[in-house]
């Protein structure tokens, strides 16, 4: 391996004369020109602190590729319909065939309808496309997207609308890799101890403070085994609640498509800054199983979400694609969004003696100065210490991991768009056949992305397999559309994923990351956790429209249970994010009704320690995630408790606050006069025959977390009342007849009382003036049934009423 790195490295330091290898002083596009801060790698590239690359490309890569080297290709997508994969879906459907092993697990398909996501312009325009292809069960996932059941055959007919944009399969998300680069752990601790001293958690902790009353949804992948172990071990909660759809289909989050420990150790994270908070599960494949996901969460009370996935291109990177609109979704709902900035940033590692430049994204703007319709690709050799030398190398290929991560993107989103298309390049020169139909953006509509929605095995390993896991890439212009002096080519995939070409500025650019929505924020990586360096892997900022990101980073690559057996460590940003989100639960608990943009703005000004330049950067975002010292508050509305109930010996009181900001529990003691009531301690107290004409009141100790407690009296109530021991039922006698006259029998009542009086009733309603111990009845009463209500009262006891039975029906 170490020759072999060698070797490359030397074929990096050509400068041949009349070769496709060019020295750095080639002059550059216009477009790079302008965009030199993010067509660059990073300054200064982090060393990996025990990272080894596990394999190396056996050749260089390509100098010169044969300019018809896909023509070949080209022509093999004439008249096939929409994106990626979609084509094979239709052919196979409309032909009564099988479909392909790859993508039966992506397509969700009932009889001969197909799930498609459709985007438009004008909602009413395509709602009435969708009506002419026969399109059922439309479901609105963001303006501009819905997803909609059409017949296979009806495909075409819809991709043709003019108030169609684009018709494709729904994008499938992808389980969290591996990390593949080897990760020597820095530390030994308890599971998660050691994030947990970092953040100096217990400072909040210490004032009673720990997401009690917060639920938080976590969007991932779970393992029921590794779950339970972990709840065995009290490592995380009993969840709170799950939900998992998986392409419109229910299913369970511990045995979905896709099931994984990633999202355990998530819950992990949480629950140890945490420990109270409530954990909701969902798992989800498509945009429209994620937005029921919200609303599921948004119908739990959740108030925080936390994803630690990454996500596929949607737009372009400023916040405007679909992703960040289900971001808006959630927020408007009260929902607080933190996702995991992303494991693409450009960093050193070893091969051997060697440094090499690995990462999981590329930019650069479009380069062909021998005018073959190639890519040029930009090369950056590093130092001994794992610095770039400062020499920019160009091949027309580069070198990328197999992987199903890939999408490609470019900045050309207005009319006329430039054509692109990227190829797997073969040993002799020639262009792979893709296996699936490259997007055409000379159609209207069509979007400047390549490899989208079922299209990425093109690049899996297990699908095209080689032979030490590196495969060669090359990008050809199809179409120049408006020209390419302004367009910036992105390529994004995962960590260590792209060999000698990676660069970080830009990274953070992906789906639900690049979010403009203050109630969201990207969460990046200090590596190791006892460090103050941001992760050679955490992707960096800025967005396309120079937004920072990340805006907050965390401590990662901590002791986790549930990867146990797999060195016992979590990192990457998947890991920094959960210990952000567990932060602001416990946040959230002390700042009742704190809105999501609020609530981050609160972790990013008052709970982080600025690391790397001054001030807020596109490395470490505000800085990192260290809870500061929180001082105890004071209540700022303490009115006096208010009794309510009847003042009666057997009656029930009970006692409530109105403080603000609310009391989140409270001790009580009740007084009979001066003197406490023994057991008396609850917040309602039943009166007994010693309360009898004596006065009662209640002090009540208010407390909340991290507020001095508050004592307060409430006012006295009046004598407590006795009560009358006996007290029967009156009776009425007499012929309920017109003109015949009723009179009540109060009964014997003990004691006696004082004074009685009456009020006869028809059909329950009282009869004016008819207040004495007779009632002579009216014709107005015919047909009515009467009572009369008797009240007796008497000094020192509660003054009690009863009332009769019904007569008959008054008849004339």
């Amino acid at each position: 391996m170490k020759h072999r790195a060698a070797a490359i490295l030397a074929c990096l330091s050509l400068v041949t004369a009349g070769a496709i290898v060019l020295p750095a002083g080639t002059p550059a596009s216009t477009a790079a020109a302008r965009d030199t801060a993010l067509a660059s790698p990073v300054q200064a590239v982090q060393p990996l602190p025990g990272g080894e690359l596990p394999s190396l490309p056996a050749r260089e890569p390509r100098r010169v590729i044969p300019t018809g080297a896909a023509e070949g290709d080209l022509g093999r997508v004439d008249g096939e319909v929409g994106n990626g994969a979609l084509a094979t879906v239709v052919d196979a459907l409309t032909k009564d065939r099988e479909l392909p092993a790859d993508l039966a697990d992506k397509v969700r398909v009932d009889g001969d309808r197909v799930r498609v996501e459709v985007t438009f312009t004008n909602e009413t325009a395509a709602r009435a496309a969708l009506d002419r292809a026969d399109g059922t069960d439309v479901a609105v996932i963001t303006d501009g997207l819905l997803a909609v059941s059409v017949p296979a055959d009806e495909i075409a007919n819809l991709d043709a609308e003019l108030a169609v944009d684009g018709v494709s399969l729904p994008a499938f998300s992808t389980p969290a890799p591996e990390q593949r680069i080897e990760i020597v752990p820095a530390t030994v601790g308890s599971n998660g101890g050691d994030v947990y001293s970092k953040t100096q958690m217990s400072r909040w902790h210490q004032r009673g403070l720990s997401g009690r009353g917060i639920s938080v949804g976590i969007i991932d992948y779970f393992d029921q085994s590794t779950w339970r172990s972990a709840q065995a071990t009290k490592d995380v909660p009993a969840a709170a609640g799950t939900f998992c759809q998986w392409g419109g289909r229910s299913c369970s989050v511990f045995s979905s498509p896709s099931p994984d420990r990633h999202g355990v150790a998530v819950a992990e994270a949480i629950h140890d800054m945490a420990p109270n908070a409530k954990l909701y599960l969902a798992t989800v494949a498509t945009n429209e199983d994620l937005k029921k996901a919200i609303d599921y969460f948004a119908k739990k009370g959740v108030k925080i979400i936390s994803r630690s996935l990454g996500g596929f291109y949607d737009g372009p990177g400023n916040g405007t694609g679909a992703s960040a609109k289900l971001v808006d979704y959630a927020v408007s709902k009260g929902m607080a969004w933190f996702n995991s900035a992303g494991n693409s940033g450009a960093y050193a590692v070893s091969s051997g003696s060697d440094k090499l430049l690995v990462g999981g994204y590329w930019r650069g703007a479009w380069r062909d100065t021998n005018n073959n319709g190639w890519m040029e690709f930009a090369h950056y050799p590093l130092d001994a210490n794992g610095a770039p030398t400062g020499e920019v190398l160009y091949f027309e290929t580069m070198y990328v991991y197999c992987s199903p991560y890939f999408r490609l993107r470019w900045n050309d989103w207005g009319s006329s768009k430039t054509d692109y298309d990227i190829f797997r390049i073969n040993p002799d020169g020639s262009a792979m056949s893709p296996g699936y139909s490259p997007n055409k953006q000379t159609k209207s509509g069509v979007p400047p992305l390549e490899l989208q929605n079922g299209s990425d095995d093109y690049f899996r390993c297990d699908t095209n397999p080689s032979e030490d896991g590196w495969i060669e890439v090359g990008i050809r212009k199809i179409a120049n559309g408006n020209g390419t002096s302004d367009d910036i080519l992105e390529l994004a995939g995962n960590s260590a994923d792209i060999l000698y070409t990676a660069s970080s500025a830009g990274s953070a650019g992906e789906a639900f990351i690049d979010s403009k929505n203050k109630g969201m924020a990207a969460v990046g990586a200090v590596d190791p956790v006892e460090g103050v360096a941001i992760a050679g892997y955490s992707s960096q900022g800025p967005t396309n429209d120079r937004r920072v990101k990340p805006e907050i980073s965390a401590g990662s690559n901590f002791t986790s249970r549930a990867y146990a057996s797999q060195g016992g460590r979590f990192n990457g940003t998947s890991a920094a994010t959960p210990v952000v989100a567990g932060a602001a639960a416990v946040v959230l608990e002390r700042f009742d009704g704190m809105k999501p943009a609020a609530l981050i703005d609160y972790l990013r000004k008052n709970q982080t320690v600025d690391r790397g330049v001054a001030g807020i950067d596109n490395v470490f975002g505000s800085g990192e995630l260290v809870m500061k010292d929180l001082a105890v508050a004071r209540f700022t509305a303490t009115p006096a408790p208010k009794i309510t109930g009847t003042r009666a010996v057997g009656s029930k009181l009970t006692v409530t606050t109105k403080w603000t900001p609310a009391v989140k529990s409270a001790s009580y003691q009740w007084y009979r006069g001066s003197k406490a009531i023994s057991g008396a301690t609850k917040s309602t107290y039943v009166l007994t025959k010693a309360d009898a004409g004596k006065k009662i009141r209640v002090l009540v100790t208010g407390k909340r977390p991290a507020f001095t407690e508050v004592k307060k009296y409430s006012g006295w109530t009046i004598a407590i009342a006795k009560v009358f021991t006996k007290k029967p039922g009156p009776k009425v006698t007499g012929t309920a007849k017109v003109g015949r006259t009723l009179t009540a029998k109060p009964g014997s009542w003990s004691p006696k009382p004082s004074k009685i009086t009456y009020q006869w009733k028809a059909n329950g309603k009282a009869i004016k003036g008819a207040t004495k111990k007779t009632y002579k009845i009216k014709s107005a009463d015919r047909g009515k049934r009467i009572t009369v209500t008797v009240k007796v009262s008497k000094k020192g006891y509660l003054t009690t009423s009863k009332t009769s039975g019904k007569t008959a029906k008054v008849k004339r």
